[in-house]
């Protein structure tokens, strides 16, 4: 629990118990790179409605990388709730920009439509040391 706001600097965990990737990648065509720095290779993922369709080494940059295509392309119902694409949008950067709020140690970009929207490097944002 959050007591201070001191507790919110400790805050490790993106999520309950990890689950908020996971669901995502069940409900839409997602990509996931990641390779560690000084690490010769990294990983790619593809999910496709929750199912994993490739894990293989790669040569991306340092970093972790999530790609989120076709949201709901597997619930018509779902995808029916949502609200129009500028105010989705809007909602998507919005939790973007507090998650990079929130761990000022990571940098963070956002991309749509294969533009990129925003781009806020590592400690950009660090509201805590100010």
């Amino acid at each position: 629990k959050i007591r201070s706001a001191a507790d919110l600097q400790a805050v490790a965990t993106l999520g309950f118990r990890g689950e908020a990737l996971p669901s995502i990648a069940s409900v839409s065509r997602f990509r996931v790179t990641t390779r560690e720095a000084g690490a010769l290779a990294g990983t790619e993922i593809l999910v496709n409605g929750g199912k994993i369709d490739v894990v293989r080494d790669g040569g991306e940059a340092p970093g972790t990388q999530v790609e989120v295509r076709s949201l709901f392309y597997n619930l018509p119902a779902r995808r029916k709730f949502l609200r129009s694409e500028n105010t989705e949008s809007r909602n998507i950067e919005h939790q973007v920009h507090l998650q990079a709020i929130g761990h000022p140690e990571i940098g963070f970009s956002l991309m749509r439509d294969d533009r990129i929207v925003f781009q806020l490097p590592a400690n950009c944002c660090n509201v805590w040391s100010k």
